[in-house]
């Protein structure tokens, strides 16, 4: 019995079998061209082809994952650099401001030379203006000749 059975399946090919059932229609015109070792061989090349990009794309993938990552830390590292940078900035701004309020309460006639020497030309004329130049704290000054107007701080 066991010889007859197989003597029936040499006598079908792959290519009856496809076109006696209508789901493995779209495999006649496969078979119709190539034999089922061919197909088969087609088809692992094409498997063996997925699984090689695969691997290769999961490696890009990776990569392009460590770069952004990277990135990312590059960014917020800048970030802190800047923050520290203009939190000294700030820093040094509080302390001149000081600086500046305290020069005013206790010298107010330096701190208005400096201000008036600040707007001067740095130049010989500059300078020798600069030399000129009287500030008095108070109403009360040796040159009362000349009217001075008296400028309120």
């Amino acid at each position: 019995m066991r010889e007859y059975l197989f003597s029936l399946v040499k006598k079908t090919t792959d290519l009856d079998m496809a076109k006696s059932k209508s789901e493995l229609a779209e495999l006649v015109p496969l078979l119709e061209k190539y034999t089922y070792e061919e197909i088969r061989a087609m088809k692992n090349k094409i498997k063996k082809d997925v699984d090689d990009n695969a691997e290769k794309l999961k490696g890009q993938i990776e990569e392009k994952e460590r770069d952004i990552q990277l990135k990312q830390a590059i960014e917020v590292s800048d970030l802190e650099l800047q923050k520290n940078s203009l939190k000294e900035q700030i820093e040094n701004c509080i302390a001149k401001q000081t600086d500046n309020d305290k020069l005013m309460a206790e010298q107010s006639d330096r701190a208005m030379t400096i201000a008036i020497e600040g707007m001067l030309p740095n130049n010989t004329l500059g300078r020798a203006a600069a030399k000129r130049l009287r500030v008095y704290k108070g109403a009360e000054h040796k040159n009362a000749a000349q009217k001075p107007v008296k400028c309120e701080l």
